[in-house]
């Protein structure tokens, strides 16, 4: 056990793989003095001869039903960032959970830029949960009005599409979306766009691409949710 001091505010002990209650959230919500998006670097000091721990705890919803995971580690922190150069996009997303669950896709697989244009509903304790321990990725997300401002200064834009249109460039698969992918960083940011759940992305946004995605089915079935959809690429971005 040990106490954790947050500046003016001293906790009483509790073990270290308890979940921090709703108190600590008000603390650190109204420490950083947004209603419903917090966070912060909050430092874990160990009273008597214990290291000091450093953990970032993050609030992304500080409604009723919130829920925060303390124990994230900051997805801008210290470590390498072998795809810092690469953007997952996610366009006008209706359901939170699936922000969340590609948050913890991305953060599986070592990618951590996360976009989105107009979701529904964000910050939201659907995404938080969803999530499950990479919260801090929607912490770091920009969020943005438009699908032209999530794919500002990327020298190359790649699209998915889950149906077979005719396109003026070439059509990937994923392991060869890929390739294409870890030679166009070189010359700058590059995007991997991801459209809304229900009818993907429009002609008029696939326009604004350089490659299309398309992730291989069954002929009688291709439907894919967004996050299994994400977990594929990135798979075979880090593969």
């Amino acid at each position: 056990c040990f106490a954790v001091d947050f500046g003016d505010v001293v906790l009483m002990p509790f073990l270290v793989d308890l979940e921090v209650s709703k108190s600590i959230q008000r603390t650190i919500d109204y420490g950083a003095g947004a209603p419903r998006r917090a966070y912060g670097n909050v430092q874990h000091r160990v009273h008597g001869s214990w290291p000091v721990i450093k953990w970032r705890v993050i609030v992304t919803d500080t409604g009723g039903d919130a829920v925060t995971n303390s124990y994230s580690r900051d997805a801008l922190g210290d470590t390498p960032d072998p795809f810092g150069a690469v953007r997952i996009v996610l366009v006008g997303t209706t359901h939170p959970g699936n922000i969340g669950a590609s948050a913890r896709a991305m953060k599986a697989m070592g990618l951590r830029r996360l976009w989105l244009v107009s979701p529904k509903v964000f910050p939201a304790a659907e995404a938080t949960a969803m999530a499950s321990g990479a919260d801090d990725i929607l912490a770091a997300a920009e969020v943005v009005p438009s699908f032209e401002a999530a794919i500002a200064g990327c020298t190359m834009v790649f699209g998915t599409t889950a149906r077979t249109r005719h396109l003026q460039w070439p059509v990937l698969s994923p392991a060869e979306a890929a390739l294409q992918v870890r030679g166009a960083v070189a010359d700058g940011p590059v995007a991997i766009v991801f459209g809304r759940e229900q009818a993907g992305l429009s002609n008029a946004e696939l326009d604004l691409c350089q490659r299309a995605i398309r992730i291989p089915t069954d002929e009688g079935f291709n439907s894919l949710n967004l996050a299994q959809a994400v977990q594929i690429c990135v798979y075979e971005l880090r593969n």
